[in-house]
């Protein structure tokens, strides 16, 4: 039992020192992901007890509050600005990450499955290279398998508390799990264990949460705002020309043609701060709000047939088994597909056997609705598909193995089944 009991604790240890030993190798001081800085920035504020940074360079929005609040708790505990910190908070975060896999997996498939679904979901390497980032990604999937372990394990009496508390933390970090994860309770609730009752408290604290930094956000800037303005200018970037020509269906192998949209991008967001009259003020924030949302809805109006139509060309694109050529060029894309398209099919049929023989059959349909709203979602803003990893790859490592797995025993199971048969001859 001990020997057990020790074995994915041990595989754990292991892969995150081999994750640690990565972060020394690439960089363990370097943040190596462009928005890191607008969190960083963020945090700083938090941690010097300064005003939250809601007028930023770049982006023109400002971050949901989850990652720089985490963020600035860690350099308390640690030190000021340590980039080192939040790199091994990672490793940490992908050790516990593998091991809600081992839980989801233990639940219906043995021990050594259970172990290679660890191994396979920390060492996936989409989820393994972006843990190497000081970036949002490793801790939102380590609360969503979190989250779907908890969401999906027996009653007891302070789930509700613990749901609420896991949505929190991922709707703060990633204001679309207020969709995502939200809804997902909803359905498990009322369909898969009717109980809607075990809805209440969950939705009670999200709401309280909410409200909380929807009120902190009014008191700065006039304007009720539940958790960042980014939602308005997300559609309008979703309805431009820039981001249809960066995704488009025909293959494109020129990085350089990405860095023309992204100068044309920079250009038209002039523009429009400039047709509007733009201030650097935090209380200029819901007018600018109502600005982008006046520009996504002209550009709708302008052909709304073709914005459907680019609405569906991009949710074919979002589930491409490679990364997107314009930004990543063809050596990269090669790769990506060599890896991404076996992980697809292997993973979709391990999901297929597991419906039919109902085996993580509740596992299996809240993936199903979490990645069709996180699809709508991405198919109205930017459909990249790093914004696929912290839902799909972890529980794609899942079903991968699951399929070997029952595979391996049909096929030990066929294969006695005609000792058997020649015996009797």
């Amino acid at each position: 039992m001990y020997r057990r009991s020790i074995q994915p604790m041990l595989a754990t240890l292991i892969l995150v020192i081999i994750n640690i030993y990565f972060q020394f190798r690439t960089g363990i001081n370097d943040p190596k992901f462009g928005d890191s800085q607008q969190y960083l920035l963020s945090a700083r504020a938090i941690f010097n007890g300064e005003e939250y940074p809601r007028i930023l360079e770049g982006w023109p929005f400002f971050r949901a509050p989850g990652y720089p609040f985490l963020v600035s708790t860690l350099w308390k505990i640690s030190s000021y600005e340590s980039i080192v910190t939040l790199k091994l908070f990672n490793s940490i975060c992908i050790g516990i990450m593998g091991l809600g896999i081992y839980l989801l997996a233990r639940k219906n498939l043995s021990q050594k499955c259970a172990i290679a679904a660890l191994v396979l979901s920390t060492l996936n390497p989409f989820v393994f290279l972006q843990s190497l980032e000081v970036s949002t990604e490793s801790v939102t999937t380590t609360l969503f398998v979190l989250f779907i372990v908890l969401l999906t394990s027996k009653d007891f009496r302070a789930k509700g508390l613990f749901l609420g508390l896991i949505n929190i933390a991922l709707i703060a970090i990633r204001p679309e799990f207020l969709f995502i994860s939200t809804i997902s309770v909803i359905i498990y609730y009322l369909f898969l264990e009717i109980n809607p009752k075990k809805i209440i408290i969950p939705i009670l604290l999200i709401a309280v949460s909410i409200n909380f930094w929807g009120d902190e956000n009014k008191r700065v800037t006039g304007d009720y705002i539940p958790l960042t303005n980014a939602t308005s200018f997300q559609l309008w970037l979703g309805s431009t020309e820039t981001i249809y020509k960066n995704y488009p269906l025909r293959f494109q192998n020129s990085t350089n043609f990405s860095t023309a949209q992204y100068n044309q991008f920079v250009a038209e967001v002039d523009q429009v701060k400039k047709r509007y009259s733009f201030k650097e003020s935090v209380t200029d924030i819901p007018r600018q709000s109502n600005a982008w949302f006046t520009e996504y809805q002209n550009n709708v109006n302008k052909n709304k047939l073709e914005y459907l139509k680019n609405i569906l060309i991009k949710s074919t694109i979002f589930w491409r088994p490679f990364l997107n050529p314009s930004s990543y060029g063809l050596s990269l894309v090669l790769i990506s597909l060599i890896i991404l398209l076996p992980f697809t099919v292997f993973s979709f049929l391990g999901y297929l056997i597991a419906l039919r023989q109902k085996i993580f059959y509740r596992e299996a349909i809240i993936l199903f609705f979490c990645l069709g709203l996180l699809t709508i979602i991405h198919a109205l803003q930017m459909p990249d598909f790093r914004y696929r990893v912290p839902i799909q790859m972890p529980i794609m490592s899942l079903f991968i193995v699951f399929f070997f797995c029952n595979s391996r025993k049909w096929f030990r199971q066929e294969r006695g089944s005609l000792n058997f048969h020649t015996q009797v001859k």
